[in-house]
């Protein structure tokens, strides 16, 4: 039987000392290897941090796109609209016969009938969701359909790193997941156009993932939204016995981490471990919460910091930069509380304006203006901050770190 040929292909930010291949193309690439042996997976990452330097397709792409491929995946997201359009408009020239499969964030249920008359007869099929489970399907002739929606069962999500297909040499920093979706729906983050449901992996999966990584890294990227839901202690009690050393980060929320840190022995277990805490603490400002459909008690929040600071915990607080109701005055209250509570550890990002968000849906009302870079929309103007304002932060938060060098 002749090999069926497969290429994912996707744009990536790469980094140092991370793989440049995803961790959602690697469960593909696993999952396919392991359910379809006669299927031959390719992949390829275009670094997104060199678009400003190469053409799209750059000569290494031309050249791997010159070998014959049955099937051509790409992975479509905000950053990489305009690049996957050119990139299927040359693999419909280059390649004619090859079938074309359009998957990623931007593919969803409230996308497809614009994504089906955009692609008309250059797009074979469009993956909604998470795509293991669906290019299995599609690749064992088991659907032919145009668009494929296979929800898929914990156990069918495969272990990475013990399938080989990342190569760990040379690479320190790794990401894993011991769960998937989250039930929260904050008005600017991607998750509102996916399933809302949070579903466990199966921890079987995930604790010999786990021991497998342990001395070859030195950091374990947890990358679930909301890591203390469901097998949390599980994991954590298994990392303790296993004496896990590579520092793992892991995304938690205050409130919910509130509720947690009334049982004081799960602080102290965590102490036992190399742990960092990444907390979204995104604004102070009442408004800009409510907008975004988040909460935040400061009082909860110092007593959750005095906590961790008594067990030696280390954690980082990120917040969200110019959300719809944010003022310069609030920003600079926000500024000075952390700088008045001696709160070090805060990271400011700017606000990314994502499709098919209630912060895009409501783009008008909210009187949001963008500028882009590297091919994704952030906003710089509201109705309650000028462009002016935006700059002004800009230099609140570079005060914070000077005062608190």
């Amino acid at each position: 039987m002749e090999t069926v040929n497969l290429l994912l292909l996707t744009f990536d930010f790469h980094q140092r000392d991370k793989s440049t291949k995803s961790l959602a193309i690697a469960n593909i690439e696993a999952s396919i290897n392991n359910n379809l042996p006669g299927i031959h997976v390719d992949t390829y990452s275009v670094d997104m941090n060199q678009l400003n330097r190469i053409k799209v397709p750059c000569d290494d792409l031309k050249k791997v796109l010159s070998k014959h491929y049955d099937y051509i995946a790409l992975g479509l997201y905000a950053w990489c609209k305009s690049e996957v359009n050119e990139l299927i408009d040359y693999i419909r020239v280059k390649q004619p016969k090859c079938s074309i499969i359009l998957g990623g964030y931007e593919v969803n249920k409230s996308t497809i009938d614009q994504l089906q008359l955009k692609y008309a007869n250059k797009v074979n099929h469009y993956i909604i969701g998470y795509a293991e489970k669906a290019m299995v399907e599609l690749l064992s002739g088991k659907t032919n359909d145009e668009v494929i929606n296979a929800p898929l069962e914990t156990f069918e999500v495969p272990p990475v790193y013990q399938s080989n297909v990342i190569d760990l040499k040379g690479i320190t920093n790794v990401r894993l997941e011991t769960k998937r979706g989250c039930p929260f729906q904050c008005a600017f983050c991607a998750y509102n156009s996916l399933d809302h449901k949070a579903f466990s992996l199966n921890i079987q999966t995930i604790i010999s993932e786990l021991e497998f990584l342990n001395g070859k890294v030195e950091k374990v990227n947890i990358i679930d939204p909301i890591f203390t839901i469901d097998n949390y202690q599980d994991i954590i009690n298994h990392l303790i016995a296993i004496n896990f050393k590579p520092l793992l980060t892991l995304q938690v929320e205050f409130n919910q981490f509130g509720i947690i840190m009334e049982n004081l022995d799960f602080l102290s277990k965590l102490a036992k471990l190399n742990v960092l805490l990444e907390f979204g603490f995104q604004s102070s400002s009442q408004s800009a919460l409510k907008n975004s459909n988040r909460k935040m008690d400061l009082p909860s929040v110092l007593k959750t910091l005095a906590l961790l600071k008594q067990y030696d915990i280390d954690y980082e607080l990120s917040v969200i930069r110019g959300l719809p109701g944010e003022t310069l005055k609030t920003y600079r209250e926000m500024i000075d509380f952390f700088i008045y509570h001696q709160i070090k550890n805060v990271e400011f990002y700017p606000l990314t304006l994502l499709s098919n968000t209630p912060f895009h849906k409501d783009k008008l009302a909210l009187k949001l203006e963008t500028y882009t870079h590297q091919g994704m929309d952030y906003v710089n103007k509201t109705k309650t901050y000028t462009k002016k304002d935006y700059i002004a932060m800009k230099k609140y938060e570079t005060y914070y770190k000077n005062t608190l060098k």
